[in-house]
């Protein structure tokens, strides 16, 4: 994705990590961190490095990550507040969405 026509920006799940990174160009910029249990993802940690904050990344980062949840048939559990808030000015995720 190009923003401005001046950045590559990325969303890749690392599995072997337990998070989704967001890149800008070559730089790691995020991440979300989790835990997964079966089909679901316990979405712990949101971060953006400060380099990149006030700039709509954690917003792309989290709703990558869910379309992401969504190809593979999973569910989530939003442990991170900031996603917890994300999910709830995005309704159209809510369905990916479990409580404990």
């Amino acid at each position: 994705m190009r923003t401005g026509g001046e950045s590559d920006i990325r969303v890749v799940d690392r599995p072997e990590r337990e998070r989704f990174e967001l890149w800008v160009d070559k730089n790691l910029a995020g991440f979300i961190q989790y835990q997964r249990e079966g089909d679901q993802l316990r979405l712990i940690h949101t971060e953006i490095a400060s380099l990149f904050q006030g700039r709509g990344l954690g917003q792309h980062l989290v709703g990558s990550a869910l379309d992401e949840v969504r190809r593979n048939g999973m569910w989530v559990l939003p442990l991170c507040p900031f996603i917890v808030e994300y999910l709830k000015s995005h309704p159209e995720y809510g369905d990916l969405a479990v409580t404990t």
